[in-house]
């Protein structure tokens, strides 16, 4: 789909970062402020700043599931590694992280 149609890839990724930030409990009034509240829990800052670059959050945020005439293949791709960013740092590295700690005390207790 992003392929054929990059405009509206672009929309449903902006809507889905913001159902996205709300799932991780974040207010979901504001995505500026949800991201940057994610970034003082320990999500790389860079991501805000390319949030801002994409249009999906700041001062000309694009709301989410409108077209913008501006979006390309490339910014359709762009938020979609970024959500993978989010996920991936708020959401899989920390499950990771809390598996292997769980792994480690289990085998100190089995020595």
């Amino acid at each position: 789909m992003v392929n054929s149609t990059p405009k509206a890839a672009s929309a449903m990724l902006r809507t889905c970062l913001s159902i996205l930030l709300k799932e991780l409990g974040e207010s979901g009034k504001d995505l500026n402020d949800d991201v940057l509240s994610l970034v003082s829990k320990g999500l790389h800052p860079g991501v805000h700043q390319s949030l801002e670059k994409v249009d999906a959050i700041g001062l000309n945020a694009i709301q989410s599931g409108q077209i913008n005439d501006s979006d390309t293949l490339e910014t359709a791709s762009q938020l979609a590694q970024l959500i993978n960013i989010i996920v991936n740092g708020v959401v899989t590295q920390p499950k990771l992280i809390e598996n292997l700690n769980s792994t480690i005390n289990e085998n100190k207790r089995r020595s």
